[in-house]
């Protein structure tokens, strides 16, 4: 009977296919790298060798205030290394403010870009007044720039300037606030002059 019954299951017996095994996937650890924080200050590389300035930041601003006094000029600001301007539209703007003294002294203030003088005050009894002026410089072809001047001054409006200039840009070019030997000392008192690069 046993064999039998051993006959009968193995007439019934299907052979079942093999089962592929399965492996659980490859597990791999995501890391996420966010963007390193920085602050990125302005530096400018100008000078002879020819490099291109950056297109934003400070070159220089005073510290305190410059007084004018009786017996020379005053100057404040940079010269500009040579190649400064390197490309057309490139540009310097100059940013200058400060007080007159109250008394009825001529009062002189000029921008100096090289060989080309801007008067913003000249000779003028500007008594107890702030001046304020915003002069931009702009390379527009070889040893060519605009300059062009805005501001306030002897309560008014400065007229607006614009004037072409042709600076050998090889060279150095000194870019200042200037005042002649006053009257008195302290007649003009300058409390920014603050030089910026532009996009070019």
């Amino acid at each position: 009977m046993r064999k039998i019954v051993l006959a009968i299951l193995t007439l019934f017996t299907v052979a079942l296919p093999a089962v592929a095994q399965v492996s659980e996937p490859l597990q791999f650890e995501y890391k996420f790298r966010a963007p390193a924080l920085f602050t990125k200050t302005a530096v400018f590389t100008i000078g002879s060798g020819g490099q291109k300035m950056d297109n934003y930041g400070t070159i220089f601003r005073t510290q305190g205030t410059v007084s004018s006094v009786t017996s020379g000029t005053t100057t404040v600001g940079v010269t500009l290394p040579a190649r400064t301007l390197i490309s057309n539209g490139h540009g310097i703007r100059l940013r200058v403010a400060g007080r007159c003294a109250a008394n009825a002294n001529a009062k002189t203030i000029n921008v100096v870009f090289g060989s080309a003088t801007i008067q913003i005050l000249n000779a003028v009894a500007s008594n107890g007044k702030d001046f304020y002026a915003d002069v931009m410089i702009y390379r527009t072809g070889l040893n060519a720039q605009q300059i062009s001047v805005a501001g306030y001054a002897n309560g008014a409006l400065i007229d607006n300037l614009s004037t072409a200039t042709t600076q050998v840009e090889t060279g150095t070019l000194a870019l200042q606030v200037q005042v002649p030997a006053s009257t008195g000392a302290a007649d003009v008192v300058i409390n920014d002059v603050s030089i910026f690069g532009e996009s070019g």
